[in-house]
């Protein structure tokens, strides 16, 4: 179902595959394909909240800019961005750059994405317990919440000029691996990863901003294929603790990681 409505205000349910935008909205919202795909163009918030909810089969495909989504209420008390349900999320333009909100990822299918390709500015990210995969391949993108990594695997950035900002804390369980390339850094707050896998020619930079968050990591692992990793650690006055920067994935291969390097630490 292809829509011209160029306002949306509360509940919109669709029997197939609902299309929408560019749109604004001008009351909280929810989109509810009952499993149907859900394509949205560019979205204005309006201060608003929007749900989005294509079920464990609908793919949701938002093409255009979305921005000041931003409202303190929302459907089923869920307020700001909520992707509620999906086979898979896809963001490909940017999130929230002029008017930051609170995004939720409450679900999505087991080994799938919610990826943000664009670049993403987030007041509050909150990721629900699952098996979804998350990403962040943006050039820029700032999280200003201490954020707990609460999903399978995390994907940070995927060319070495990504940069994301975690303002006041990083932590990802040792149960989650994190893929990285480009700058992952914080604000004088902890940085905790599990296992990371720096990407094919790879240059990670893993960083607290020289103040006095500590860093921490499981294993740190260069692809061990056709290629050079490297990885630059600057913790300030903090402490360093990595679990082994030779270790690899794939146990006999080569380990791509050829050139380690830490400006700073305690």
């Amino acid at each position: 179902t292809a829509s011209n409505l160029n306002s949306i205000a509360g509940t919109v349910q669709s029997g197939g595959d609902l299309a929408i935008g560019p749109a604004s909205l001008t009351a909280n919202s929810l989109l509810n394909t009952g499993g149907n795909n859900l394509t949205l163009g560019s979205i204005a918030g309006s201060g608003n909240s929007l749900n989005l909810d294509a079920g464990a089969t609908g793919v949701i495909s938002v093409t255009g800019a979305i921005d000041n989504i931003t409202g303190s209420t929302g459907f089923n008390n869920e307020p700001g961005l909520v992707v509620t349900n999906s086979l898979n999320t896809t963001f490909q333009n940017s999130v929230g750059t002029l008017n930051p909100g609170k995004v939720a990822i409450l679900g999505t299918a087991a080994g799938e994405k919610v990826s943000f390709q664009g670049n993403a500015h987030i007041t509050t990210l909150d990721t629900r317990s699952g098996s979804y995969i998350v990403e962040f391949i943006g050039n820029d993108n700032v999280i200003d919440n201490s954020f707990s990594f609460n999903a399978a695997n995390l994907i940070l950035g995927d060319n070495s000029s990504d940069a994301i900002e975690f303002t006041n804390g990083l932590f990802v369980p040792s149960t989650s691996p994190t893929t990285a390339n480009g700058a992952i850094s914080t604000i004088n707050s902890n940085l905790t990863l599990g296992e990371v896998d720096i990407v094919n020619n790879g240059d990670l930079t893993l960083s607290t901003a020289g103040g006095t968050g500590n860093l921490v990591t499981g294993n740190i692992l260069g692809d061990g294929g056709v290629g050079d990793e490297s990885l630059t650690i600057n913790a300030g006055i903090g402490d360093v603790t990595l679990a082994d920067v030779l270790g690899t994935s794939a146990g006999a291969d080569a380990l791509g990681l050829t050139n380690v390097t830490i400006t700073n630490s305690n």
